[in-house]
């Protein structure tokens, strides 16, 4: 439900100052944002990454120096617009094993 033609505006907007500035990737935390740039906005115009993918890459790439150990217990609920609906599993699983893995 919504109104579709001030969405398709809104992102006519998006697009033209996207543009205007030479986005090339954006990065949100917010999965129904990242669920809307991946998916409702023309595709190959810019990379979208929710923020888990980014620091899983950063992590990867010896980027992102883990240093402190966590002592708390975490329990992990999968967005409903960043698993089910745009398949990220990894990535978020990625970064808190990597914290857990500390000496």
């Amino acid at each position: 439900m919504g109104e579709s033609g001030l969405f398709e505006e809104l992102v006519e907007g998006n697009m033209q100052r996207f543009d205007a500035y030479q986005i090339q990737q954006i990065v949100t935390m917010c999965p129904h944002g990242f669920n809307a740039l991946k998916n409702e906005y023309p595709q190959g115009k810019f990379e979208v990454l929710h923020t888990t993918q980014l620091l899983a890459k950063r992590l990867e790439e010896g980027k992102l120096p883990l240093t402190k150990e966590i002592k708390k217990v975490v329990t992990y609920h999968d967005p409903c617009f960043l698993g089910k609906q745009n398949n990220v599993f990894d990535q978020p699983r990625m970064l808190l094993h990597a914290i857990r893995a500390l000496p």
